[in-house]
C-alpha cells in the first residue's frame, strides 16, 4: 500500500535534513532514506532550520496558542521554547552567521503585516531571549544572511502558491546589502534587485555568492538564482503548475518541497538539475497508535434538512446523516475513501449530495438520508466536468443543484440526468452565497467584481436569463429568498458614516454593513414604508405574541439543551453503526411524516430591482450569515474588536463571538437569540436553527 504523506519545510545542513510531516518535525540523511520524529506536539508546525553543524534544529510551533520558536539537539533531547512574542505573525527564518537565530514578528507593531527582524542569541543549545536584538531593517518578511551578505523579502504578506501569478502591490521586493557594505554592524545599504521582474517572489537565500529565490514571474513558482547586483539571471527548476515552495539553502545546496514531495538542487550552476529525494517516515508504535477522534471537536460542516429534524453534517472529510433527538447518526460517506466535503440536503426527497475528489477534479455523489445497502456505493455524477467546487447549493425541490467552481464557472447540475450546464462566468474570481428561491425556478448569487467589491446576480433555471441585482459599487453578498416568496434580503457594506479614531486625527469605518431588503414584484410595496392608511396601533393580537414569546424562552431553552445535548452525543459517539447510544432507533429521515406544500410561484420582476432596494431598520453594524427563516431573517452580529486582542475585560480572555439575531419583518422588530455562537444552519422550512457554540450543537426555534 503507498505510504500516505505530505512533506513540507525542508532545511539540510551536513548530512542531516529536516522538515515536518504529520504536523511534527523530522529528521533524515540528506541524501534520503528513513526518517525519524525529532518531536511529537501533534500541533501544527512550520519552517525547522538546523544550525551550521547540524547539531540543533529549530522551528515554529503551535504548541502553547500562538506560533513561539522552539529549540532542540537533533540528538533526541526535549524542545524547549526560545521565544515569548505572543504573536500571530511570529515566525523562524534560519541562523545567522554567527551561530543566533533569525526570527520576524509583528509584536508590538500597529498591524501583523509590519513584521521585524530578530536575532535570539544561543548559547551551549539554549536560546537566550532575553538578549534578543531587533536587527535595523525596518519591517521584512524574510532575511536571509552568510558572512558578506544580507538578504531581504519585503511587502510579502503571502505565500505564491495561496496567491498564483498574482501582479498586485504587495507581490514582494527583493534587497541585497552587497557583501562588505558595511562592516560597522550599521544598517547596510540596500539595493533592490530584479525590480521588472513581474512576479511574487519568496525564499530568499544566498548561495555561493549568488542570490537564490522562488518566482512565479514565468507562470509556475521555480526556484531562480542571479548574481547580487541583479545580472545572469537562471532558471534551475521546471516545475509546472505545481509551484516550488518553501526552499532554504546551507550555502551551497537547495532544498525545498513540490506537491508534498522534497527536491535539492546540488548547485546553482547553469547545468545543474534538480533531483527528488527518497524519504520514508518512519515512528515509534506510540507515534502509529490509532487515536479517537472526536466528532465534536472535527465539524467541519452541516447542513439542516427541511422540517429541522435532523442533518448532514461533515466530519473530517466524511460526510454523515445526524438525528437531532435520539437517533442515531449513519455514514453516508465511506471512511477511508474520497475526501467528501460541502454535504447538502436534497429539498424534502431525503437524499444528501455531498462533493468528492475523483481522477484530479471534483465529483458530486448522492446518497439516501437512511444510508446505502452494504457494498452499495453511493450514486456519483458529474465527474470531471464541475472543476474543484468552491461552494453548493441544492434548490428546495431536490431536481439541480448549482456548484461554484474556483475557476469563475457557475454550474447546473441536473439531480436526474447528471447534465452540467454553465449558468455564468466570473473573471474576478470564484462566485459565493448560492441562494434558490423557494419555488426553485430562481438563483441568486454574489459574484466578485474590481478589487473587494462584489455584486448581486439573479438568474432564472428555465432559460439561464441571468439579471444583474445590484451595480457592482459596494460589496453586497448573502442573498437570501424570504419564505413567502415576496423579498430577496442580503447584506451590504455601503454605509459611509466616518468615525473619528480615539488616538490619531483620522477618520475610519469599522462597520459600515447592514442587512437590505428588495420587493421581488414591481407591485409589492416595501414593507418598512407608510400605508396609506397607516400601521395599525398595537393589538391584542400583537400583546399575545409577545407574551407567548416570553413565555416560549424558558420552555425552549430547555429543549433546546435536550436537543443540543442529544445531538452532540449522537456526532461524537455514533460514527455509521446506526445504533443509538439508548437501543431507541428513530427513523432519521428529512420531513419524515409531514406532507411537503408545493412553493408557489415567485412572481419577479426584472427591470429596475436595484431601484427597489431599501434598508432593514436596524444599526450599522458588521453582519454576516444572512438566512429567511418563517416570518423574517437571522444573521450574526460581529463584535467590534482589537486586533492585537486586548480590548477584553482581560489579556486571557477569549475573543468575543457574534450573536445571533433575528429580524421579524412584519412587525419590524430584531430580538437577540444568543448572545454568543459560532455559526448556525437554518431547516429548509425556516422554523429551526441548528446553532454551533462551544462544540455544542444546539437545535432552537428560528424566531424566539
Amino acid at each position: 500500500m503507498a505510504e500516505s504523506r505530505y512533506l513540507r519545510y525542508p532545511d539540510l545542513h551536513r548530512d542531516l535534513l529536516t522538515f515536518v510531516a504529520d504536523d511534527d518535525v523530522w529528521l533524515a540523511p540528506a541524501d534520503g532514506g528513513r526518517a525519524w520524529r525529532i518531536s511529537a506536539d501533534r500541533t501544527q508546525a512550520a519552517g525547522p532550520r538546523l544550525s551550521a553543524d547540524a547539531s540543533l534544529v529549530a522551528w515554529t510551533s503551535w504548541r502553547d496558542g500562538l506560533p513561539e520558536i522552539y529549540l532542540a539537539s537533533t540528538d533526541g533531547s526535549g524542545a524547549t521554547r526560545v521565544s515569548y512574542w505572543s504573536n500571530a505573525a511570529t515566525r523562524l527564518r534560519g541562523w545567522s552567521p554567527g551561530g543566533d537565530l533569525l526570527a520576524t514578528t509583528a509584536a508590538g507593531q500597529p498591524f501583523q503585516h509590519y513584521t521585524w527582524a530578530y536575532q535570539i542569541p544561543v548559547t551551549d543549545g539554549q536560546g537566550r531571549f532575553a538578549e534578543l536584538r531587533r536587527l535595523p531593517y525596518g519591517p521584512v518578511g524574510d532575511v536571509a544572511m552568510d558572512g558578506s551578505a544580507v538578504a531581504l523579502l519585503t511587502s510579502n504578506y503571502q505565500d505564491p502558491a495561496f496567491w498564483k501569478r498574482y501582479r498586485g502591490g504587495t507581490s514582494g521586493r527583493l534587497w541585497v546589502a552587497q557583501p562588505g557594505a558595511d562592516a560597522s554592524g550599521a544598517q547596510p545599504g540596500f539595493r533592490r534587485l530584479l525590480a521588472d521582474l513581474a512576479g511574487q517572489f519568496a525564499s530568499p537565500m544566498l548561495v555561493s555568492g549568488r542570490l537564490a529565490f522562488i518566482s512565479d514571474f514565468e507562470g509556475t513558482g521555480n526556484v531562480y538564482s542571479c548574481a547580487l547586483d541583479g545580472t545572469d539571471l537562471r532558471r534551475h527548476t521546471d516545475h509546472d503548475g505545481m509551484y516550488a515552495r518553501n526552499a532554504s539553502s546551507d550555502g551551497t545546496r537547495i532544498v525545498y518541497q513540490n506537491a508534498g514531495e522534497i527536491w535539492t538542487i546540488a548547485d546553482l550552476s547553469a547545468d545543474g538539475q534538480p533531483a527528488r529525494l527518497e524519504v520514508s517516515l518512519g515512528s515509534p508504535a506510540s507515534g502509529r497508535a490509532t487515536r479517537l477522534m472526536s466528532a465534536a471537536d472535527h465539524l467541519d460542516g452541516l447542513c439542516c434538512d427541511a422540517t429541522g429534524q435532523a442533518s448532514a453534517v461533515q466530519v473530517r472529510g466524511t460526510v454523515h446523516w445526524l438525528t437531532h433527538r435520539e437517533g442515531p447518526a449513519r455514514a453516508l460517506s465511506v471512511i477511508g475513501g474520497p475526501v467528501a466535503r460541502l454535504p447538502r440536503v436534497l429539498g424534502d426527497t431525503d437524499q444528501v449530495i455531498w462533493v468528492v475528489e475523483a481522477d484530479g477534479a471534483d465529483a458530486l455523489e448522492i446518497a439516501p438520508a437512511e444510508g446505502t445497502a452494504p457494498g452499495d456505493p453511493p450514486r456519483r455524477l458529474a465527474a470531471g466536468e464541475i472543476g474543484w467546487v468552491g461552494d453548493l447549493a441544492a434548490a428546495p425541490n431536490g431536481t439541480v443543484v448549482a456548484a461554484a467552481a474556483r475557476d469563475g464557472r457557475l454550474l447546473l447540475v441536473d439531480i436526474a440526468s447528471g447534465q452540467v450546464t454553465e449558468l455564468a462566468r466570473s473573471d474576478n474570481g470564484p462566485v459565493s452565497d448560492l441562494a434558490f428561491a423557494p419555488d426553485s425556478a430562481w438563483l441568486a448569487w454574489s459574484q466578485p467584481g474590481g478589487g473587494d467589491l462584489r455584486q448581486l446576480r439573479l438568474a432564472r433555471v428555465a432559460d439561464r436569463q441571468v439579471t444583474d441585482i445590484t451595480d457592482g459599487r459596494f460589496v453586497d453578498t448573502d442573498p437570501a429568498f424570504t419564505a413567502d416568496g415576496l423579498y430577496l434580503a442580503f447584506l451590504s457594506k455601503r454605509t459611509f458614516d466616518p468615525v473619528y479614531d480615539a488616538h490619531m486625527f483620522d477618520l475610519s469605518f469599522p462597520y459600515g454593513s447592514r442587512p437590505y431588503l428588495l420587493t421581488l414584484a414591481a407591485g409589492t410595496p416595501s414593507p418598512f414604508g407608510p400605508l396609506v392608511g397607516g400601521r395599525p396601533v398595537g393589538s391584542a393580537k400583537d400583546d399575545d405574541e409577545d407574551k407567548a414569546e416570553d413565555e416560549h424562552k424558558a420552555e425552549d431553552a430547555g429543549d433546546a439543551s435536550a436537543d443540543g445535548q442529544a445531538g452532540e452525543a449522537t456526532a461524537a459517539g455514533n460514527t455509521g453503526d446506526g445504533k443509538a447510544k439508548d437501543g431507541k432507533a428513530k427513523d432519521g429521515k428529512a420531513g419524515a411524516g409531514k406532507e411537503s406544500a408545493k412553493a408557489k410561484p415567485v412572481v419577479i420582476d426584472t427591470d429596475g430591482l436595484g431601484a427597489r432596494i431599501v434598508q432593514v431598520p436596524v444599526p450599522e453594524s458588521k453582519y454576516s450569515s444572512l438566512s429567511a427563516v418563517e416570518g423574517g431573517l437571522v444573521w450574526l452580529r460581529q463584535p467590534l474588536t482589537g486586533n492585537l486582542g486586548e480590548s477584553g475585560a482581560r489579556l486571557d480572555e477569549d475573543q468575543p463571538r457574534p450573536a445571533l439575531e433575528y429580524f421579524a419583518i412584519k412587525r419590524t422588530k430584531c430580538t437577540e437569540l444568543a448572545d454568543e455562537v459560532d455559526w448556525f444552519d437554518a431547516s429548509g422550512d425556516g422554523t429551526r436553527l441548528v446553532i454551533r457554540d462551544h462544540g455544542q450543537l444546539l437545535v432552537v426555534p428560528a424566531n424566539r
